[in-house]
């Protein structure tokens, strides 16, 4: 009896957590977006398949572009949302400094959310879990010319090409922000389709820094370069074999 009364409490709590379909929802008809990489691919199928779950009549248009674009999209109609980072939304949307985005998730979210309002788009709540981006390197590379900083690409740099996302040439936290905030200039910028091919381009000499680092697998190859002036919306990855750095940045949530 204990067993069964057990099972029976287990079961109604694990079914109060899941998503409850809603025939009202059946008519109404949403289109989920997503930005130009992986991340963003399965984020946005979350959200998809749950609005799914719910009732919903939803359709999906990923790997729309940047961010820019993807906002674009939703306010001519193409798409109803997707997924976007607090940090990045103040960031490109409304030019506030990595510096001065709040470091308090909630806050952040806050502030872009009231931005976003005044352009007539809504800003759901985030996430639990937060994203960000960072500068790397191959540990043997940072060894060699003693990399701890990003301060110490300066006069480095210019021997090193820099890997990233398409839309990194454009973005304050990435190239742009890389060149504005430190000065630096690198001998080439090269787009990558995703994480694993600038970190395979990196293993084989052709890259230099390799931006965004979030490669599990390899992490013992990899050493993240520290922000000091909290500029690039870095922070400390929590791989277990990575050299571990002082915090030096922001997340962004979803």
């Amino acid at each position: 009896c204990g067993s069964g009364g057990s099972s029976t409490s287990g079961t109604s709590g694990s079914s109060a957590n899941l998503i409850q379909s809603n025939p009202a929802n059946k008519d109404v008809k949403i289109t989920v977006g997503s930005k130009n990489f992986t991340e963003e691919y399965i984020l946005g199928e979350i959200y998809a398949q749950g609005l799914q779950a719910a009732g919903y009549d939803v359709s999906t248009k990923l790997n729309l572009g940047s961010e820019t674009i993807a906002k674009k999209a939703i306010q001519d109609g193409q798409i109803s949302g997707y997924p976007e980072y607090t940090s990045t939304a103040l960031g490109s949307f409304f030019q506030v400094p990595a510096n001065k985005i709040p470091s308090d998730a909630q806050q952040a979210y806050t502030q872009a959310k009231a931005d976003l309002a005044k352009e007539g788009l809504v800003a759901y709540p985030p996430t639990p879990f937060a994203d960000s981006n960072a500068v790397g390197t191959l540990t043997s590379t940072a060894q060699k010319l003693g990399l701890k900083t990003i301060s110490d690409l300066k006069g480095k740099s210019q021997n090193m090409v820099l890997a990233g996302s398409p839309e990194c040439r454009e973005r304050i936290d990435c190239l742009a922000g890389l060149e504005k905030n430190y000065g630096l200039q690198f001998k080439q910028f090269v787009q990558a389709g995703g994480h694993r091919p600038a970190l395979h381009g990196a293993r084989q000499g052709r890259r230099g820094p390799v931006d965004p680092v979030h490669e599990r697998r390899s992490a013992r190859e990899l050493q993240q370069v520290h922000d000091p002036r909290g500029r690039q919306g870095a922070y400390p990855l929590r791989e277990r074999d990575l050299h571990r750095l002082e915090e030096g940045g922001r997340p962004g949530r979803a």
